[in-house]
């Protein structure tokens, strides 16, 4: 993943988690995770609680995940090589397809011929951010619902 990617993801991840949760001043912050953030390399799509609910994009190639608590919500991250642009547009319809509704969408073209997309979307409880950059084709997911749907 390269820095820019790394940028777009870090910003998202904490949109993410502000825009979708909330807690009261006597709560624990909920972007203080409850354990060390730990990366699995893979290569095949997870099937999990999380994953489950959301399309499957039709081109990439997983890299590796996450999985983790923060306060009163469970996160799955998943990071996808390999995804052209335009697979990257018809996944975005496809999550809105599925019952995801857009809370926040940015695209911008931070240089000639480069596109980086960050979008959070809410279907329910179940909380779902994208960042994604054309120059790496590559794709982050962020899925976060409270522990107990999770």
């Amino acid at each position: 993943m390269t820095f820019h990617s790394k940028h777009i993801f870090a910003v998202l991840l904490c949109f993410a988690l502000f825009s979708l949760t909330a807690c009261s001043p006597a709560e624990k912050p909920v972007f203080e995770l409850d354990a060390e953030l730990i990366w699995t390399e893979s290569n095949q799509w997870p099937n999990n609680e999380f994953t489950r609910n959301i399309p499957q994009p039709v081109t990439g190639t997983p890299v590796r995940y996450s999985q983790g608590t923060s306060s009163n919500y469970g996160f799955f991250s998943l990071e996808l090589s390999d995804i052209p642009l335009e697979d990257c547009k018809a996944y975005l319809q496809a999550i809105e397809d599925a019952g995801f509704s857009p809370i926040s969408e940015l695209e911008e073209e931070p240089s000639p011929g480069s596109v980086s997309i960050a979008n959070v979307y809410l279907k329910e409880e179940t909380g779902l951010s994208l960042a994604y950059s054309s120059g790496a084709e590559g794709l982050m997911l962020y899925i976060s619902r409270p522990i107990s749907n999770a």
